[in-house]
């Protein structure tokens, strides 16, 4: 394999094609920041040591740094892995190999290798060694790909612990030297290599070529080059893993566990892609990952921290958007290490549990983002603002799609404008989104974010252009509309040609009429009401959505229950097709609607008014709730302000209800 050598930050930067890229001011200071997160983890990780030092609060106390990411590692430091995590960092923001951090921290990896048991830890060092680009590093990636693989929990997922392959340290020892034999590590001090002797070139108009001795033997013939493979002494451990039953090797400190959580498992995904480039056959063990986030997506499109429980987030759907994105990757694989993944491009943008995924994650990104009419973005405080963890969990999708917005947002004009404003003197983060991550932890992950780190560009080359945001898509007939969960178009009819919900068209006749609604009063108000609701064309449906976020109080109550009345006209495949809209308000009036067509007609939309109770919006739910109980009699819930268990144990209730009337 050949040496990868990563791009200087700023050339990455000047050519990332950003927004802030136009702005000299804001493109000068993303570069300040990279440079200072380089600074500050040069100094925590100076020497190669693989455990910061511990930091001192008020009054001189030890501050205790939780483990987070990097535990439980029986004997021995929790927060090692980090160590990887910067080193990689460091590299994808343009530090050179022979630097004297990263070689010492290379030094390090290779020694770890063998004896690592965690699958932070390993998935880290695969990334990293994969990222130094050494050719004498393949065997160490081989057998760590082969170790994280035996960590496998048996619904797809990983745990803390790679358990499958079992070595005492003398047979740790002998490995590591089969493994590392003839192996030379770039340092500052390595002399550079001599130039070889140009030999002198004929002349055309002399018989000057050199001439064969008499007597001389006949050149000796080239040894064939080794084939491409498994280092030899890694055979007998990747055949005890054929034998291996999945599962058997995933633990959680002392216990075996049949599932494990998926921030573990986004980093075993993204480090076995890594570890394919490496002649590791991973093609069963990405199938079986697709599988796991195909059985366990929720009704709301997107998945939590364990498969048995927990609210969604937008971190762990981005986990679950790389695990299928890796899923498809497996598919083109004729072994499972091919070079060059074959994607079939258009299933991958087609596929209804993605679009969701995505559509899901852009929700949440549109919320941390305020417009102003008429005014630039600007970037609230909230939930994500401070989350690193997600931040690069966000940049994996993004770069790994080749998508430049989810959910309309530019996601790098709003990570890094974040970044540049919070990052402190010393050039470090904080993360503040609840994972407990130390400082160098999220350092690492800001400069991954801002440098666009792409440990899967094999895959984005073949993806570039092929899957859309789902926030510019066009409603324009129900074949534009995916299912979030299903995967089921509406049937029936051509669906909601009049719809355009999407930002993107707002303004126009739409948005003229929705401003005259806004601006009128009293009689006014009530006769354009009126016109709205009755009136033919789209762009009447769109004006009564485009006021209601402009509006307060009762103007506000007036204008919903006229968007509703419109929609009651509406066929069941316009109405099934409107209760998947981006627009919340859109989604209600569909599902108020519904619940108004008569209790015959409860299986055109049941379906889509179950779904609806996952929605991440109060208004819709009840809306949603309100249309069940009007088509079937019946009350399941949620009530207003149920909490996600609650509101799951409901959707669980109509479901099963639903389906003894059949």
């Amino acid at each position: 394999m050949a040496a990868r050598h990563p791009i200087a930050a700023a050339l990455i930067l000047a050519l990332a094609g950003t927004a802030a890229a136009g702005d000299p001011k804001e493109d000068e200071a993303i570069k300040r920041a990279v440079r200072g997160g380089q600074g500050y983890l040069k100094e925590v990780y100076r020497g190669g040591q693989l455990v910061p030092p511990m930091m001192v609060g008020p009054g001189g106390a030890p501050v205790i740094v939780p483990p987070a990411m990097f535990s439980p590692i029986p004997g021995g430091d929790p927060r090692v892995g980090g160590a990887w995590l910067a080193g990689l960092a460091l590299i994808e923001s343009g530090v050179t190999a022979k630097d004297p951090v990263v070689a010492a921290l290379h030094r390090r990896a290779r020694e770890a290798a063998v004896s690592a048991p965690n699958t932070y830890q390993i998935s880290l060092l695969i990334m990293f060694l994969d990222r130094v680009g050494e050719k004498d590093d393949e065997p160490l990636i081989q057998f760590l790909t082969l170790r994280l693989m035996s960590g496998q929990c048996a619904d797809g997922s990983w745990s803390y612990l790679c358990d499958g392959l079992k070595l005492d340290p003398v047979e740790e020892r002998a490995l590591y030297a089969d493994l590392t034999r003839g192996t030379k590590l770039a340092t500052p001090d390595t002399p550079a290599a001599k130039s070889p002797k140009k030999e002198a070139r004929p002349r055309d108009d002399l018989d000057d070529r050199p001439r064969p001795k008499k007597d001389a033997p006949p050149p000796a013939p080239k040894e064939p080059e080794k084939p491409a493979g498994l280092h030899p002494a890694l055979k007998k451990y990747a055949d005890a893993l054929k034998d291996l039953p999945r599962g058997a090797g995933s633990r959680n400190g002392l216990n075996a566990v049949p599932s494990g959580d998926r921030s573990n498992t986004q980093f075993a995904t993204v480090a076995l892609w890594c570890g394919r480039r490496h002649q590791v056959p991973v093609g069963d063990a990405l199938a079986a990952l697709d599988k796991h986030y195909r059985d366990t997506v929720t009704p709301a499109g997107g998945w939590g921290y364990t498969a048995g429980g927990g609210d969604v987030t937008p971190a762990m759907t981005c986990a679950g958007l790389m695990g299928l994105a890796m899923g498809f990757g497996a598919k083109g694989l004729k072994d499972g290490s091919d070079k060059e993944a074959r994607l079939d491009a258009e299933a991958i943008s087609k596929d209804p549990v993605l679009q969701g995924a995505l559509k899901l994650v852009g929700d949440h990104l549109t919320g941390a983002v305020r417009a102003p009419p008429g005014g630039p973005a600007q970037y609230q405080a909230n939930d994500l603002t401070r989350n690193l963890y997600f931040m690069w969990s966000l940049e994996r999708v993004g770069m790994a799609y080749g998508l430049a917005t989810i959910g309309k947002i530019d996601w790098y004009d709003w990570g890094s404008k974040i970044l540049v404003r919070t990052q402190n003197r010393d050039g470090s983060w904080v993360d503040q989104g609840g994972h407990a991550i130390p400082p160098e932890n999220a350092t690492a992950f800001a400069l991954l974010f801002l440098c666009r780190a792409n440990l899967a560009e094999d895959f984005r080359n073949s993806m570039k252009g092929q899957v859309r945001d789902p926030g510019t898509s066009k409603m324009r007939s129900s074949n534009d509309v995916k299912d979030v969960v299903g995967g089921n178009t509406p049937k029936g009819g051509t669906g909601p040609a009049h719809l355009k919900s999407d930002p993107e068209v707002t303004g126009g006749p739409a948005g003229k009429l929705a401003d005259a609604l806004v601006a009128a009063t009293g009689a006014e108000r009530e006769q354009l009401l009126a016109k709205y609701r009755d009136s033919k064309g789209a762009e009447f449906t769109d004006a009564l959505a485009q006021a209601i976020p402009k509006m307060t109080g009762d103007a506000k109550v007036q204008v919903r229950e006229a968007l509703a009345q419109r929609a009651t006209r509406f066929t069941a495949a316009t109405l099934n097709s409107m209760m998947a809209d981006r627009d919340p308000e859109l989604r209600r009036a569909a599902a108020l609607a519904a619940g108004a067509k008569g209790r015959e007609r409860v299986g055109e939309f049941a379906d889509s008014l179950v779904k609806l109770l996952a929605d991440d919006q109060a208004i819709v739910v009840q809306a949603a709730r309100a249309a069940l109980k009007a088509l079937t009699g019946e009350d399941h819930g949620p009530e207003p302000g149920a909490a996600a268990a609650e509101r799951t144990t409901a959707i669980t209730a109509w479901r099963n209800w639903l389906a003894k009337q059949k």
